[in-house]
């Protein structure tokens, strides 16, 4: 074979790779591999089934959980086929309620067949192959559920970067080695990859570090832009906001052991939770910050939300003595928030208190 390609004037080669290889005196055309189309991805999902488990029949009902299964792998046929191989063993019901409860490559067998690398196997080689600034950038953007701008990744990752500008050429190595996507609008990895990023942080030694920098960014972009709900900005900042709630739950999940700042989450979030609902969703949050907590003037900010709550689904706190209805509660609630703000004279949030009063 070597001595065929010396002899060969103009040798042309069809090779896969995670980058441009760049064959030194060679020219090279790259062509980026599209990602399945979500039918696509259902029938190498459906084949692999026939393959592993030919007497299984797919009902129509498990339709949905076949499509969220490879939404969930991002339509990497080798992660979809890894889990359509448990057919048989297990039900498509079960493997789709395991696969969101449990980190993937923990409890999926893994794969082997002739020449080709198991998704783990293929991501330890091409972690290994990243230089240190790279290998921080990627664990670090794991915690992005759903991704983020540049501007998100540049405050929330590049906290010691010198110079800052190395982040975008970082940035780019990531992309251009097929760990990091890009929508036009947002960076975003692949769940399994994501998945296994998240894993490289916690071996990284730098995790809280890096959850720290995670909740202040986003309890900064919540607190600056909460008074622009009653503005006229407010459909532009719920959109943002939309596509940031994975992100946003994720930082109050993470700042469980910071009370103070979770109780400024609860305030900035007010607006938010009001417009969009989904109340009973985060009730349970609230009540855990706020909840025979000390009452101050953060609480007291907090507990504006909590009230909110409280009047609008109509029901009582979950863990209770009191026989009383949530608008009950809601306004014992108010009239003591109002107490806390008093002394600090913040005119603002005592309005907010006493116009809840009269709606609930």
């Amino acid at each position: 074979t070597v001595t065929g390609v010396q002899t060969c004037a103009l040798p042309i080669f069809l090779a896969t790779s995670r980058e441009p290889i760049s064959p030194e005196g060679r020219e090279e055309t790259c062509f980026s591999v599209p990602d399945l189309s979500l039918e696509e991805a259902k029938l190498v999902f459906t084949n692999t089934v026939k393959r592993f488990a030919p007497t299984y029949i797919i009902v129509k009902s498990e339709t949905p959980l076949i499509e969220a299964i490879c939404r969930y792998l991002g339509g990497i046929p080798l992660s979809i086929e890894i889990v359509a191989s448990h057919v048989g063993v297990l039900t498509i019901e079960t493997l789709h309620s395991n696969l969101e409860a449990s980190p993937f490559f923990k409890n999926m067998v893994k794969l082997e067949q002739e020449n080709h690398l198991s998704v783990e196997r293929s991501l330890n080689w091409s972690y290994d192959l990243l230089e240190g600034l790279e290998k921080d950038l990627f664990a670090r953007l794991s915690l992005f559920s759903v991704g983020a701008a540049e501007d998100a990744i540049l405050q929330v990752c590049a906290f010691d970067f010198s110079p800052p500008d190395r982040f975008l050429s970082v940035v780019s190595s990531l992309v251009g080695k097929s760990l990091l996507r890009n929508n036009g609008s947002r960076y975003f990895m692949l769940e399994p990859v994501r998945q296994y990023a998240n894993l490289m942080l916690k071996e990284s030694g730098e995790e809280a570090t890096v959850a720290e920098s995670y909740t202040d960014y986003y309890l900064h972009l919540t607190e600056s832009n909460k008074q622009h709900f009653s503005g006229e900005r407010q459909s532009d900042i719920v959109r943002e906001w939309d596509a940031e709630k994975p992100n946003i739950y994720m930082a109050l999940s993470l700042s469980e052991a910071d009370l103070e700042k979770q109780q400024r989450f609860c305030y900035a979030l007010k607006g938010y939770w009001g417009l969009r609902g989904g109340l009973n969703e985060v009730l349970p949050f609230v009540e855990k910050c706020l909840k025979g907590r000390e009452q101050t003037a953060i609480w007291a900010k907090g507990a504006l939300s909590w009230a909110m709550i409280l009047g609008r689904t109509g029901k009582p706190s979950l863990e209770t003595d009191t026989k009383g209805s949530g608008q009950e509660e809601a306004l014992e609630l108010l009239h003591t928030a109002i107490k806390c703000l008093d002394p600090i004279k913040d005119a603002g949030d005592i309005g907010d208190a006493y116009i809840h009063i009269a709606f609930v």
